[in-house]
């Protein structure tokens, strides 16, 4: 800047002359970052955005700064540590304020909906069992709905068991959350039973004959396997003709 010196005597007469001063603020605006540390379970922008409005900044020549946080956002939320960066500008100087930190850590197991439906079963079905713990689903407090393993011991035969069914869902964390669920099996269906096809006829009662046409009436139950089948009858008094 351009300083004019002035003089005027006593007659009028004017004498001038000049002389320039400079003015350059080159000092950077302080930073004050905001005085809490952030933590997160989950990244929210809007939650940064509200902690960082705190810090704040002063120009050596008067005036507080606009401050701009900047980061950069991470992958996910698994221990996750985020550095912000806060800067305030003036017209002339620039200030890189000091850097605070915000972390974002997730802590929280995923929430497991088991089946609604009750599941009954005469005879154990995996495939029926697959599609009933399809139905189960899982919810993360930092979004996406992760999937869930249902897992489950067979019991050793079909009558009247109650099995437990556990679902497990883990998220990108490693945060794992668990379920159960009961269904049933219960075989209350009768075996089929096949009579021999020919027909005995006897001259005289022998019992090894009947058992020997008698042990050909196995048939697979309902639920697999051949149960054994069982002959009982009551023998005559004699060989002799009902009509005598």
């Amino acid at each position: 800047m351009t300083v004019t010196f002035t003089a005027t005597d006593s007659c009028g007469n004017v004498g001038t002359a000049t002389k320039d001063f400079t003015v350059n603020d080159t000092t950077k605006p302080v930073v004050t970052v905001p005085a809490g540390t952030l933590a997160l379970q989950c990244l929210d922008p809007a939650a940064v955005a509200a902690w960082a409005a705190t810090a704040s900044a002063l120009d050596n020549c008067g005036g507080t700064p606009a401050v701009a946080p900047s980061y950069t956002a991470r992958p996910n939320n698994c221990n996750q540590t985020v550095t912000v960066t806060f800067t305030a500008r003036t017209v002339a100087e620039r200030g890189d304020g000091g850097r605070r930190i915000s972390r974002s850590t997730t802590r929280t197991k995923p929430v497991v909906t088991v089946p609604a439906g009750t599941l009954a079963l005469q005879c154990l079905d995996p495939a029926a069992v697959a599609a009933w713990a399809a139905t189960a689903s899982a919810l993360d407090n930092c979004g996406g709905t992760p999937a869930v393993a249902p897992s489950y011991t067979a019991p050793a035969n079909n009558c009247n068991q109650t099995v437990t069914v556990t679902f497990t869902a883990t998220d990108s964390c490693g945060n794992v959350g668990t379920a159960t669920k009961d269904f049933t099996v219960n075989d209350t269906t009768k075996p089929v039973v096949t009579v021999p096809a020919g027909t005995l006829a006897l001259q005289c009662l022998d019992p090894a004959a009947v058992a020997a046409l008698g042990g050909h009436g196995q048939r697979p139950g309902n639920c697999g396997g051949t149960p054994a089948v069982a002959p009982s009858y009551t023998a005559p008094a004699n060989n002799c003709k009902p009509d005598g």
